[in-house]
């Protein structure tokens, strides 16, 4: 669970280093790690024209770039206050972003809980594969395989009608 706040009406002074924020994005939420002095640490993932940008650490109002940010509950976190931070700046620098398994989120929770874990990237994978169903169970797929016990055969299906053979099929 997260409480939410406007970057203006919440003082840098108030959050103290080590504190996970998200700020909302197009289509998702962006994390960073509080790191003091109204700076906030993060993957500065796929940015303008989706070039790809390293672990940096930049103010507060830069990371929520006017949208705001939540802080997210700290829950039993392995790393705390300094220690998150100290974790976290020991990757600065780095640009190896991958929005599946190398993004904000996953960042910012290594840095707390040594586990890097994407909440966001794991429901999306399950939407995914929720709305993925197999070829075979589209209402619009026709299965043209035969069996043993689906024979079609063309034939006439009266003496009538045998001088326009073509124009019957039974199933048989």
């Amino acid at each position: 669970m997260s409480r939410s706040h406007h970057a203006s009406s919440l003082d840098a002074q108030t959050l103290v280093p080590g504190t996970h924020l998200t700020t909302a994005r197009l289509g998702y939420r962006h994390h960073g790690l509080y790191a003091g002095d109204g700076k906030v640490l993060h993957y500065g993932g796929l940015h303008r024209y989706l070039r790809r940008r390293p672990v940096e650490e930049v103010s507060l109002a830069q990371f929520a770039r006017g949208r705001g940010f939540a802080v997210v509950a700290a829950g039993a976190a392995r790393f705390a206050g300094a220690a998150a931070v100290e974790r976290a700046r020991s990757r600065l620098g780095e640009d190896r972003y991958r929005l599946w398994s190398n993004n904000c989120e996953h960042f910012v929770t290594w840095a707390l809980n040594d586990a890097p874990r994407s909440a966001q990237v794991e429901a999306w994978r399950a939407r995914l594969k929720t709305s993925r169903r197999p070829f075979s169970d589209s209402p619009t797929h026709f299965d043209m395989r035969l069996d043993a016990s689906t024979v079609m055969s063309v034939r006439p299906s009266s003496p009538a009608s045998a001088a326009n053979s073509a124009s019957s099929a039974t199933v048989i």
